[in-house]
């Protein structure tokens, strides 16, 4: 048997039990450690593989999801701290287990039990005071520690703990409000981006001195009309953007940022579902095609828009149009006979597409027009057919993407 059909039969489900107790006697490392991470594994094997020679096939044994808590004790003593981490960063660490590893002399250890999305909010609480300001750091962003850990966390004398505080999903308002008055800005940029911060909180920070900070309060979806509207003419091209991509801009801000000097802001205020009809009509007369793609694109687009831009000059926004699912059967019939290749290749694979306009497509010169023609639900059933094309290479002929 080669090494090869070996590693593959080690880390097999379906592999037998006895076949996995003559893997686990093989002289080759690689071949055990398969062994040791295969959940097929009897704990029997699992047991023996805790006790190997080669520190490797112990990592398999601990990182297995099936091994017993009994040997996972086993390993949790191991004289190699990596073994032990392995340990640690396992879901399925029993309590006795991680009391062990809770006061383990090695921090890369004690920062595994720390992360690890198991610990219960007890042991959290004392590794809140180690002395690693790493494993304080993980403790700060886990989701599981309690708010009063949190609120102390708060305080820490490093950033980066206060930081992972700031970015905890379960930190409260009411301390997201202190670490809003932080020095650290890599701070304050994460209170930014909590989606739990009051809007009193994110108006606060809409004038902070640091744009990351700015950015941060323009793409959360807690900051009110009034701070979209005040960072909406922010000197910041970046915080202008975010404002643009907010889904809950208002229309009447969006409004104002349709007339923005960049192209890049009026792009996002063209792709934003929040935009009215009327900034949509207005944004389709853009001079820069890429907005103007991007309300070929906008599925809130009205279909007398859509028309229009069916005419465009530029094939990428008459693509767009193209591939709108709410592109009206008579703008589809006229791009069936668009010159380019990929616009009718988006017509013939539209569910809204005609019998008769699929019927004409079915003749079309490119084999993958015709070939998606052939297989849309809407074809006549005498024209439909199995397509000889894969149905990878159908979905996206020649390399081409679409959204």
């Amino acid at each position: 048997m080669t090494r090869d059909i070996k590693i593959e039969q080690a880390w097999s489900e379906f592999t037998s039990p006895e076949t996995l107790l003559r893997l686990a006697l093989d002289e080759d490392h690689s071949v055990r450690y398969g062994v040791a991470r295969n959940e097929a594994t009897p704990p029997a094997v699992l047991s023996q593989l805790a006790k190997d020679a080669d520190w490797s096939v112990q990592l398999g044994v601990a990182e297995n999801p099936s091994t017993p808590p009994t040997i996972l004790t086993e390993l949790a003593l191991s004289e190699s701290w990596r073994v032990r981490l392995r340990v640690a960063d396992n879901s399925y660490i029993p309590p006795n287990v991680l009391q062990i590893l809770l006061i383990d002399k090695d921090s890369n250890v004690r920062k595994a039990v720390a992360k690890n999305p198991s610990t219960p909010p007890e042991a959290l609480a004392k590794l809140a005071k180690d002395e690693s300001e790493y494993v304080r750091q993980e403790v700060a962003v886990n989701p599981n520690t309690l708010l009063e850990v949190l609120g102390r966390l708060a305080g820490d004398e490093d950033y980066d703990v206060r930081h992972g505080v700031a970015d905890n999903p379960s930190t409260p308002p009411g301390i997201l409000i202190r670490l809003a008055n932080d020095k650290e800005e890599y701070v304050r940029y994460e209170v930014a981006r909590n989606s739990h911060t009051s809007t009193d909180t994110l108006a606060y920070l809409a004038s902070d001195e640091d744009v990351g900070v700015r950015r941060g309060v323009a793409a959360n979806p807690n900051a009110s009309p009034t701070t979209l509207a005040q960072l909406a003419n922010d000197e910041d091209l970046r915080a202008r953007n975010a404002v643009a991509r907010n889904p809950h801009t208002p229309p009447d801000v969006l409004s104002t940022l349709a007339n923005d000097e960049s192209e890049y802001v009026r792009y996002w205020v063209a792709a934003n579902k929040s935009s009215s009809l009327k900034i949509l009509a207005e944004l389709a007369k853009d001079e820069v095609w890429n907005v103007r793609s991007a309300v070929a694109a906008n599925k809130c687009t009205h279909p007398q828009t859509l028309a229009q831009l069916a005419w465009d000059e530029n094939e990428n926004v008459r693509r767009g149009v193209a591939n709108n699912p709410h592109t009206p059967p008579g703008v589809l019939a006229l791009l069936a006979h668009d010159k380019d290749k990929d616009v009718r290749y988006l017509v013939a694979r539209h569910p809204s597409a005609l019998p008769d306009t699929l019927v004409a497509l079915v003749e079309d010169k490119d084999k993958y027009v015709s070939e998606a023609a052939r297989v849309n639900l809407n074809v006549p059933i005498d024209l439909g057919r199995v397509s000889t094309i894969s149905a990878t290479e159908l979905a996206q002929p020649n390399g081409m993407e679409i959204g």
